[in-house]
């Protein structure tokens, strides 16, 4: 190529098209440049790589505006061109091609140029995700859950990067890592310590914290940031246990409090030995929840299986893990023994499960319409069991 500063020039150019069907014609180019080992070290190719990731960055942000404003039908003069519109039978349509086609792409970009420079790219990535998660930004969701799924694209990439490194003996790469990883010290509080009053919103951060494991390696764990951000982020876990049985968002909070337990265990499976660190008080802190009224039955058969995956992960002698697991499994075993007796006929294991208490409510009427078919569906199924 004679002149490669003009073609990336003109790639820049329709890159900024305000049309998504010209923009997203450049974004194949991009990734084959960015993917290539010769093309992507090209000094006219690097010395864009700057202004690529904002473009990037912000066009993540434009598409999940976007993909927002068509799901809630709402307007989106200024945000969606009428030429792209005019190329889909429907705005669902369009949507789908924005969320699978366009952000896919532009998140891989991402990883791209992350895996090219890392520490270089945190630098110029920074700048553009640390205001996003501002008190004064909370509304704005769209920006926010892109701006999650950025953090989480730019960890986990740093993550497979250092471990890969490490695997195959290459220092050098390692070392460009590490020194990426300080500065994320101060995106990783930014993202636990930001406070979404929408439970969905509060979902999407929850499973964006096992990203985090690229910080909390045991590696790091000898820093104050790296044992500030753990705790941190077990404190932010914690405070999302808890929710009524009742009222009009239990199905939120339920749901908010299981993201919470299986990022807990996601956490537990990738970086044990760094948790071990701190088993005396995390044991404590779990105790504690299990022992609370206010915790329901199901998040406290989820914070066993954090325990349990942590205590099978860590690097510890099989002694050491089985006396570690044995104050978890022991009250298992004993509410198992309690169920036995139930266990010996159909008849008894039914009303265990309250079966006939829904019978009875169903015969006098005060069970929904929708659900009476699955009930008389079990009925058949336990008369079948009782033969």
């Amino acid at each position: 190529m004679t002149h490669p500063e003009r073609f990336i020039e003109l790639l820049m150019a329709m890159s900024r098209d305000p049309r998504y069907s010209v923009s997203v014609l450049v974004l194949g180019s991009w990734t084959t440049i960015v993917r290539h080992s010769s093309l992507s070290r090209l000094p006219q190719v690097t010395a864009v790589f700057s202004a690529l990731t904002e473009y990037t960055t912000e066009a993540i942000f434009q598409v999940c505006r976007a993909a927002q404003a068509l799901a809630v039908k709402s307007q989106t003069d200024g945000i969606v061109d009428e030429t792209d519109m005019d190329q889909f039978d429907s705005a669902a349509e369009f949507r789908v091609f924005l969320t699978s086609e366009v952000r896919r792409r532009l998140v891989n970009i991402v990883r791209d140029m992350c895996n090219i420079d890392p520490a270089g790219f945190v630098g110029w990535i920074l700048p553009l995700l640390l205001p996003v998660f501002s008190p004064e930004n909370s509304s704005n969701a769209s920006v926010i859950e892109a701006a999650f799924m950025i953090v989480d694209a730019v960890l986990t990439t740093l993550d497979d990067a250092e471990q890969r490194a490490l695997s195959e003996g290459d220092e050098d790469i390692a070392a460009q890592v590490r020194q990426a990883r300080a500065p994320c010290y101060q995106l990783g509080h930014r993202v636990v310590e930001f406070s979404a009053n929408d439970p969905h919103m509060v979902v999407r951060q929850l499973q964006t914290l096992p990203s985090f494991a690229f910080l909390l390696r045991p590696a790091a764990m000898d820093s104050d940031e790296a044992r500030a951000l753990l705790m941190a982020i077990l404190q932010k876990c914690a405070a999302t246990l808890k929710h009524p049985l009742d009222g009009p968002n239990v199905r939120d909070l339920r749901l908010v409090a299981r993201r919470s337990t299986a990022a807990l265990v996601r956490l537990a499976i990738a970086i044990p030995d760094s948790l071990m660190m701190i088993y005396a008080d995390l044991s404590q802190l779990v105790q504690s929840h299990i022992a609370d009224p206010d915790v329901t039955r199901t998040v406290k058969g989820h914070l066993s299986e954090f325990q349990l995956a942590l205590i099978a992960g860590a690097s510890r002698t099989l002694a050491e893990r089985k006396q570690l697991a044995q104050p978890v499994v022991q009250p298992i075993i004993d509410a198992l023994h309690e169920l036995m007796p139930a266990l010996q006929s159909p008849t008894e294991f039914i009303t265990l499960l309250g079966l006939p208490a829904l019978d009875q409510a169903y015969a006098q009427g005060s069970i929904s319409p929708d659900i009476r078919a699955v009930l008389e569906a079990a009925r058949s199924n336990r008369a079948q069991l009782g033969q």
